[in-house]
């Protein structure tokens, strides 16, 4: 299982020193203190290019709804990965936070898809043809070991997702 995070331009992922991500922070060291099994991975790939945040880019209710829809038609679908299943999902304003289980080896691949995949759509249905990218490059992932841990982690996506309602 994976807890996955990305942002959407202009926001910062948890591994940037630049972003505020106190309370993922907080939940992962409780977790640490407990002695569950987790391994969190930073995505390296995009980490040492610094970006340019001089846009922001703030999904509107329906557009979150929307995105959230599309994420998991692509993982019902099998047009990401086979077998790629989405065990919790939050979706803000500025991110998407999810929880998957999938058969795929290159765990960057199907989170590429899935980016890549859901912004195109996003654009198309928003119909703005200008707009070339939704998603902040790079993504955090934490790759959870145990079902205790796997529990905790669905529960921290859910009471996510009721805060940002």
């Amino acid at each position: 299982m994976y807890h996955v995070i990305w942002t959407t331009i202009g926001f910062w992922l948890p591994n940037e020193q630049r972003g505020n991500w106190d309370g993922l922070k907080i939940f992962y060291q409780e977790l640490g203190k407990e002695n569950h099994n987790f391994t969190a991975i930073f995505s390296d790939r995009y980490s040492d290019q610094p970006q340019k945040q001089n846009r922001e880019i703030r999904l509107g209710i329906d557009e979150q709804k929307k995105v959230e829809e599309i994420l998991r038609e692509l993982c019902q679908s099998d047009r990401v990965a086979e077998g790629t299943q989405i065990l919790a999902l939050n979706v803000t304003f500025n991110k998407v936070e999810m929880l998957i289980r999938t058969q795929e080896k290159e765990l960057t691949q199907v989170v590429g898809r899935l980016k890549s995949r859901s912004a195109t759509i996003v654009i198309w249905s928003l119909g703005d043809l200008n707009l070339k990218r939704i998603w902040s490059r790079g993504f955090w992932i934490a790759e959870i070991e145990d079902k205790n841990t796997i529990e905790k982690v669905i529960e921290y996506i859910e009471r996510e997702s009721r805060t940002n309602q």
